[in-house]
């Protein structure tokens, strides 16, 4: 779908994000398995899950061109978090879906929004994709207000595994 020749490092001010590596699985396992992390993506997961997330984003990579960025402080290269680009299909049509996860020792520094604003750089410049889509869980008011600053618009309400989410979509030119 992108050209993976093209992948590079995504540089914030504070943070660099580097495409995810099967030698990232031990600090995404940490990710997954943080209760407060995973809170609203239905709880800590297990190492086999952790191990097959970790192999379903790398092949994203390979099929798509896009995935999961792994974001680390660039003064002393601390694990921060992951944020990506996934090819899906959203009520039978092919969309660009966007998302992110923080260590929680890393909320509210604004670093959510640095890697956000990194990712969706690449989607509508170097990727000139056209719009990219947020499925966020109801009740996650800070990744709504986050979806909102960053350009996002509501689209509609829906489900997913049977939990209300809401929809969000930004646009190029949004």
């Amino acid at each position: 779908m992108f050209n993976l020749a093209a992948l590079r490092s995504v540089p914030t001010y504070r943070l660099i994000g580097l495409p995810l590596r099967p030698d990232d699985f031990q600090e995404f396992k940490l990710l997954y398995q943080d209760p407060l992390a995973m809170g609203y993506l239905g709880g800590p997961r297990d190492e086999t899950f952790c191990y097959l997330q970790l192999t379903n984003q790398l092949r994203g990579w390979k099929a798509n061109g896009c995935g999961t960025w792994v974001f680390r402080e660039r003064v002393g290269s601390r694990f921060v978090g992951i944020c990506g680009l996934f090819a899906m299909r959203y009520l039978g049509v092919r969309e660009i879906s966007f998302g992110y996860m923080l260590m929680p020792k890393y909320w509210h520094r604004g670093l959510a929004t640095e890697m956000a604003r990194a990712v969706l750089g690449v989607a509508f410049g170097q990727y000139r994709i056209a719009s990219v889509i947020a499925d966020i869980p109801h009740h996650n008011w800070a990744s709504r207000r986050l979806a909102v600053r960053l350009g996002f618009h509501y689209e509609r309400n829906g489900t997913l595994h049977s939990h209300p989410h809401v929809l969000y979509r930004a646009t190029r030119y949004s």
